[in-house]
């Protein structure tokens, strides 16, 4: 029974945590150089290091997106591109084929960024259950509601509580989970050892009782004939 409390227990922490990602290639990925003269007269007039607008630097931002955060910094630039609300209107505007063209590249090089940023060489990437994850598994799977406050916070970047670079495991958070499952498992067989009781109380109808009260008479001059039997099995002859 241990055992398989035990197993029970690691499975409600890995659940539905672990995907496989298959590797796509090794290959860089990166914005092509030639649309630097882009970024640099339309873009860092106001957003270079003196005096950045909202405080958006892109002077020293890289052509290669090898990590999340520089990916996430050009898919700003991208959609604040599509939707025209940059370059302000006021400022020097690109022509519509240079900007086409721009878009264009970077829009292919966002998807091909994604495809690398997901890849991890074909090896399995073991995540833990966030916070909701984990509270809604055990629900469902118990029918017991937790408290996971205790449990590790789960923002990652762009503050999504599902980037699997922020979920990953120590053995303190390991022991953490473990503790709630135990705990979850208590409440469980607590509740199912405990005796039901159920009382239940009916009454006759009232349409009921005068035949009931007929047929009790007539039981009564039955035996007051002798024509029933009495409970010592006398009986008159």
């Amino acid at each position: 029974m241990a055992g398989i409390a035990g197993v029970g227990l690691v499975g409600l922490i890995f659940a539905i945590s672990s995907p496989l990602v298959l590797a796509e290639s090794d290959r860089q990925v990166a914005l092509p150089e030639q649309h630097r003269t882009f970024l640099n007269a339309y873009c860092l007039e106001c957003h270079g290091a003196e005096k950045p607008e909202g405080e958006v630097r892109l002077d020293g931002l890289r052509f290669e997106i090898s990590e999340i955060e520089t990916a996430e910094r050009w898919q700003k630039i991208l959609n604040v591109l599509n939707t025209g609300e940059m370059p302000p209107e006021k400022a020097k505007q690109p022509a519509p084929a240079e900007k086409t063209l721009f878009l264009d590249d970077l829009s292919h090089t966002m998807v091909a960024a994604r495809r690398k940023l997901s890849d991890r060489g074909g090896v399995i990437t073991m995540r833990r259950l966030n916070r909701r994850e984990y509270e809604n598994t055990i629900r469902d799977l118990l029918g017991v509601t937790v408290n996971v406050k205790s449990l590790p916070s789960d923002v990652g970047a762009g503050g999504f509580d599902t980037v699997g670079k922020s979920l990953f495991f120590s053995s303190d958070q390991f022991e953490q989970y473990l503790t709630i499952a135990r705990t979850a498992l208590e409440e469980v067989m607590v509740n199912a050892a405990r005796p039901i009781r159920q009382s239940e109380h009916r009454e006759c109808e009232e349409s009921a009782r005068p035949a009931l009260s007929r047929a009790l008479e007539k039981l009564l001059e039955q035996q007051k004939n002798g024509e029933l039997a009495l409970a010592t099995g006398d009986s008159k002859k």
